[in-house]
């Protein structure tokens, strides 16, 4: 005779669709249909960290982030990304470490209308942790519009920037204050990029 065998898992009601028919085979010898229970389906640890990591930000959305948070002048936003201990360097000016000196930088954004930050996105690639943007950069000062060139690369570790670091042209951006001066006079040298809002928890630009 076979020993009963204990099921520990949780149970749950069956449906016609649940319902797996089994024989059975009694004491008599007899022989019979019988429906089992499904088991109930479980969200396992393995399971949580998969679904996890599906809805996980790669590092070219966290870089995206950062940028479009200054666009914005939302400094809380985009310093949400960057990590404590990060490394800000403007290849050839010295290296600024730490989010609170970094929040430093980007804090005249936050509290006067006249001074802001924009982009434009021309290339971006990832390697792993590593995210390397070719960007249209623009500094607003009242009417006067700075676009140049920027190549940027940012190291991402954890969901945050521990590295960022920007190289530019010092002629091309010499070109760029010409440009702008010139264009607080003509508007149509220098035309400002699209701005950028956030509605509703979704971002638009125009």
């Amino acid at each position: 005779m076979v020993a009963p065998i204990t099921v520990t898992q949780d149970f749950h009601p069956v449906t016609l669709a649940e319902t797996t028919a089994i024989r059975i085979v009694d004491g008599d010898g007899r022989c019979h249909i019988a429906a089992c229970r499904v088991p109930r389906p479980s969200v396992g640890a393995a399971t949580t960290g998969i679904l996890a990591g599906m809805t996980s930000q790669t590092p070219i959305d966290i870089t995206t982030a950062l940028l479009d948070g200054l666009a914005r002048d939302d400094i809380d936003a985009a310093l949400g990304v960057v990590d404590d201990d990060i490394d800000y360097t403007n290849v050839s000016m010295p290296t600024v470490r730490g989010k609170k000196r970094v929040g430093k930088i980007f804090a005249p954004m936050a509290r006067n209308s006249r001074v802001g930050f924009n982009y434009r996105m021309v290339n971006v690639s990832a390697d792993g942790p590593v995210v390397l943007t070719e960007r249209v950069d623009e500094i607003r000062i009242g009417r006067v519009h700075l676009q140049f060139w920027v190549c940027g690369r940012f190291e991402v570790r954890e969901g945050r920037i521990v590295v960022w670091r920007d190289y530019f042209d010092y002629l091309d951006f010499t070109k760029a204050i010409v440009r702008g001066l010139v264009g607080a006079v003509i508007p149509a040298v220098v035309r400002p990029l699209p701005v950028r809002r956030q509605v509703g928890g979704v971002q638009s630009i125009g």
